[in-house]
């Protein structure tokens, strides 16, 4: 291991306590040990916009290094979404977006950054963007396309984004779970019904989809022993 390693190691550690003064001295170690890699140079942003919320020193800190690049605004935009600085990683993921338009991830960071604003219809172009430019196709793009949906009470084309990622991700059980709910949501208990065991065979011991499924089974058996007349 190299000292750059070490440094970087304490700063992480530091970091994983909260201790952002020691995290920034450690990783600014790292960046002297090795000024021409990129992740120490995001790590001590990091640690310098952890310190103190201190968003232009940290811009300032990549920019030194990567310059005007994609990389940098795409390193705090994904800093700031950690820390949940809303604004900075909208931001951020768009001047990443105007810089590399082509680059998928940079309007999904975008899309990441707007949805907890409630700005939804802009998130949800900034997905269609990530999705036209995604190659391979992404199932987790289609999912929070979904979750945009669902924000926006368009169950219909949530369901059909999740079913998209169905396909894509045919063994992860989350997303024929949330076409259940869906389909709850729409009133379609039978077809609720059929998607929450579809999640369940696929994570046979999980103990909330089971209760979800038992759920809807004794809503239909009272539906059919009281119909609405």
């Amino acid at each position: 291991m190299s000292l750059a390693d070490i440094y970087a190691s304490k700063g992480e550690n530091s970091l994983a306590m909260k201790d952002y003064s020691t995290a920034l001295l450690n990783f600014a170690q790292s960046v002297r040990h090795a000024p021409r890699n990129a992740d120490y140079h995001y790590q001590y942003a990091e640690s310098l916009y952890a310190n103190a919320t201190r968003a232009q020193e940290a811009s300032q800190a990549l920019a030194l290094q990567l310059r005007e690049t994609d990389e940098a605004h795409r390193f705090l935009a994904e800093i700031a979404l950690r820390l949940k600085d809303w604004d900075t990683a909208e931001i951020e993921s768009q001047r990443a977006t105007v810089l590399k338009p082509e680059n998928s991830h940079y309007y999904y960071l975008f899309a990441q950054s707007l949805q907890p604003q409630k700005k939804l219809k802009q998130a949800m172009e900034a997905m269609d963007t990530a999705i036209r430019y995604a190659q391979p196709p992404k199932d987790h793009y289609y999912s929070t396309k979904a979750w945009l949906h669902w924000g926006l009470k368009d169950y219909n084309s949530a369901i059909d984004a999740w079913e998209t990622a169905c396909r894509l991700a045919p063994q992860n059980p989350a997303y024929p779970a949330q076409i259940s709910r869906a389909y709850k949501m729409l009133n379609n208990f039978s077809l609720a019904e059929d998607y929450a065991l579809a999640a369940l065979e696929l994570k046979p011991r999980d103990g909330a989809l089971q209760k979800e499924l038992d759920e809807l089974r004794k809503h239909l058996s009272t539906t059919h022993l009281n119909p609405v007349e």
